[in-house]
């Protein structure tokens, strides 16, 4: 398949122009077992730009750190795969961010980080993943600052979205403590 037709192929799948919700599960689940395949991502999935980002991570999650960066004039977070080892190893971990990668694309929810694209520019060892800035940070640190008065709906809106990750047979894999949690 030519370059250009498969760009249309996955913006055509990224507009949810496929006919029913079960077709557009088959046809990514599809393009992820390609991917796997081929050791390659869908271009669309790539950004250039990407720039601003800071020294030092801003948080560190279960196989990454985030970094405060900016693209299109908006602070994004720049989540980076941490990695030790070379060869098969190196490998299996950018496959594990790849699937992490296709798989967050496909997710809608108003609470569920929105996935941005990845960047390749950035760190030249690795890829990482763009989504939006949360200002608030995570979940503890803004139950930290505001206090305990928004508890309740703050756990019912993440009960909302880890429901819908299950209904679309997604597990987490990474939440803890509400250090993975992040706020607007």
């Amino acid at each position: 398949m030519s370059k250009s037709r498969q760009s249309r192929a996955a913006a055509a799948l990224d507009r949810g122009l496929l006919m029913t919700q079960e077709h557009s599960r088959k046809a990514h689940r599809i393009i992820r077992k390609l991917s796997e395949a081929c050791d390659k991502l869908p271009s669309s999935l790539f950004i250039t730009g990407v720039n601003g980002r800071g020294e030092h991570p801003t948080f560190g999650g279960g196989f990454g750190n985030v970094y405060r960066a900016s693209y299109d004039n908006k602070p994004v977070a720049l989540k980076v795969m941490r990695h030790f080892s070379q060869g098969s190893e190196l490998r299996d971990i950018l496959l594990k961010l790849s699937r992490e990668a296709l798989v967050w694309k496909e997710l809608h929810h108003p609470h569920i980080l929105t996935f941005i694209a990845i960047d390749q520019d950035s760190f030249p060892s690795t890829l990482g993943m763009v989504s939006p800035w949360m200002g608030h940070g995570t979940v503890l640190n803004y139950l930290n600052v505001h206090g305990r008065s928004s508890v309740d709906k703050l756990l019912f809106e993440m009960a909302q979205g880890i429901q819908y990750l299950h209904s679309r047979n997604i597990v987490h894999g990474d939440l803890r403590e509400g250090y993975n949690m992040p706020l607007d």
